[in-house]
């Protein structure tokens, strides 16, 4: 290559050069306190952790998902803070299953911790986050109080839940379809609130 085709050449190489040391650069700053790795290694190694842990619903699929994240170059933001130590947040009702593979149990408690004013109910044995207003009495019932009335039950000290309600197995079935069509109204095939 001569003249004016090898200049343009050079150029295009120093201009792609000059675009992965930036996105380098906007990586390792995006790892100092923020909440993505600027390691693909890292997210990896994550994933094989997770994975390995029993952890398969979301492990892999979550990882390719967020990928791009890896390669933008752009900056990223702070981390947005989460919590209210000061109480000034309404009260509020959080509702999670201790099984449900997408929204893992510790992060109910943590929001709980986070929110002095929370109430958690905890499903225990529950492997869904579509858990309430679905046929589970326990649940469904303190949600209605909640919604109707703003009614929540009462703070317990510690981390853990403030009332613990039991799964409902037939709710919780590996085939959710068996259940609703056996109690589905005709030309219905979605049931919502209890029977």
């Amino acid at each position: 290559m001569g003249g004016e085709q090898g200049r343009r050449a050079a150029a295009g190489l120093g201009q792609r050069r000059r675009r992965r040391q930036r996105v380098r650069r906007l990586q390792r700053r995006a790892g100092r306190g923020r909440p993505w790795p600027p390691k693909w290694k890292t997210w990896h190694n994550d994933a094989v952790r997770q994975y390995r842990k029993g952890i398969r619903f979301n492990s892999w699929s979550n990882t390719w998902f967020n990928a791009p994240i890896h390669f933008w170059p752009a900056e990223s933001g702070r981390a947005f803070k989460v919590g209210d130590k000061s109480a000034k947040v309404p009260p509020f009702l959080l509702v999670q299953s201790t099984l449900d593979a997408a929204t893992p149990y510790p992060g109910g408690e943590q929001m709980r911790k986070l929110f002095p004013t929370a109430r958690l109910i905890a499903e225990e044995g529950g492997k869904t986050h579509s858990n309430t207003l679905n046929g589970n009495a326990c649940l469904d019932d303190r949600v209605a109080a909640y919604l109707n009335a703003g009614t929540l039950p009462a703070r317990k000290p510690g981390r853990g839940a403030d009332v613990t309600c039991q799964a409902d197995p037939r709710l919780n079935d590996p085939n959710p379809y068996q259940l609703k069509a056996a109690t589905a109204a005709k030309g219905k095939d979605v049931l919502i609130g209890r029977p």
